[in-house]
């Protein structure tokens, strides 16, 4: 009898042990997720304590999704610590930025959990290649380092059964400044040019090649007849509110041994000065006074090379003919931006009768300004 009753025992056993093993295999549901593949996270500011949109992108096997999710932890794995940013006030990131998901389908579930984003939908959608959802507004972490976003897909829509997870690590790191120095600049040069350079600007007169420094007529020995001389004013600077470039004369031509002046132009009507342009045709309105015209930008301070104006004249009252000495240097260039510019100035001079013989000379000194 004993015997009977261990043999059916065993039978007892290990029938309830098959039971068992038959209710684990068939009756408790798997609960393994599949892996995200080709995740990556993009940020678009990875500056701490920044504002940015945090751009998930991966591979998902899933075919009924219903919830999306990032938890921001410190860690890859295990329970996850707050990251120190805060993604509260986050938005749904751009339709441009979600791919795959349908856009106007998903809506942000958790409004306001730091390290928690969520999105749910009422219609069933199914993963894909290359798939990308998007949020904005989170603001990084204060702290530069690295830090994970671990993704869950649901297939319900509150966000329990899961269907595809993934982790990604992404970095959180200062900017780099760059600063660089420019050094305020200036190049001022008067350089020489023909005769007939200067012809081919004004019109056919006998005169000289000038240079750099020099502007000599010779003898003029055609009276009341206009001669000219041309030099070119070349001006680049990177200041940015321009510059000016102001002439004036010591004195009239002028011959020291008699005390004798070529007087300054008033030109056609007597009304020229140095601040008042006038037509200047006729030879015998006798005189020196100048022009210019623009080559390279649009600086001169004279509205046509039909319009001359005199030099002012910085010497005493005896040497400043017609008027008066001392007079405030005016400009022949200006513009009010950073610039490079060319102007030809033609100096012309015309004598008459009475003028007496001699040796006549002065001196043109041109100031750049520029204003940085």
């Amino acid at each position: 009898m004993s015997q009977q009753i261990k043999k059916h025992g065993k039978t007892a056993l290990v029938a309830g042990l098959t039971l068992m093993l038959l209710i684990m295999y068939f009756g408790i549901p798997s609960t393994n997720a599949a892996s995200i593949s080709s995740r990556q996270m993009k940020l678009t500011n990875s500056q701490p304590s920044s504002t940015s949109t945090y751009d998930f992108q991966g591979t998902h096997s899933g075919t009924s999704v219903r919830c999306l999710e990032i938890a921001f932890c410190t860690t890859a794995s295990g329970s996850c610590t707050a990251w120190g940013g805060d993604a509260s006030t986050r938005t749904k990131g751009a339709t441009g930025d979600w791919s795959g998901w349908t856009y106007a389908n998903w809506v942000a579930t958790t409004t306001t959990s730091a390290t928690l984003v969520r999105y749910a939908t009422s219609t069933v959608e199914a993963g894909g290649a290359s798939y990308s959802f998007a949020t904005a507004d989170i603001t990084n972490p204060s702290t530069g380092g690295t830090y994970y976003g671990r993704v869950t897909t649901y297939s319900d829509q509150i966000c329990t059964t899961s269907v595809d997870t993934g982790v990604t690590a992404f970095a959180i790191v200062s900017g780099v400044a760059v600063s660089a120095t420019i050094a305020e600049s200036l190049s001022f040069a008067i350089d020489a040019k023909t005769n007939s350079a200067c012809d081919d600007n004004y019109g056919s007169y006998g005169g000289p090649d000038s240079s750099a420094t020099a502007v000599a007529f010779g003898t003029l020995s055609n009276l009341n007849t206009f001669y000219h001389a041309c030099q070119d004013l070349s001006v680049q600077t990177n200041a940015s509110g321009g510059y000016s470039v102001t002439a004036y004369e010591d004195q009239n031509l002028r011959d020291s041994s008699s005390g004798v002046n070529i007087n300054d132009s008033t030109g056609n009507g007597g009304g020229m000065t140095e601040t008042t342009t006038a037509t200047w045709s006729t030879a015998t309105n006798n005189g020196f006074a100048y022009t210019c015209g623009n080559v390279v930008g649009a600086a001169c301070s004279l509205s046509a090379s039909s319009s001359y104006r005199q030099f002012a004249c910085n010497g005493a009252n005896a040497v400043c003919d017609p008027g008066s000495g001392a007079e405030t240097a005016t400009a022949v260039m200006y513009v009010s931006t950073a610039t490079t510019s060319t102007s030809t100035v033609e100096y012309r001079i015309s004598v008459g009768t009475a003028q007496g013989a001699g040796s006549y000379s002065n001196t043109i000194v041109y100031v750049a300004t520029p204003t940085y």
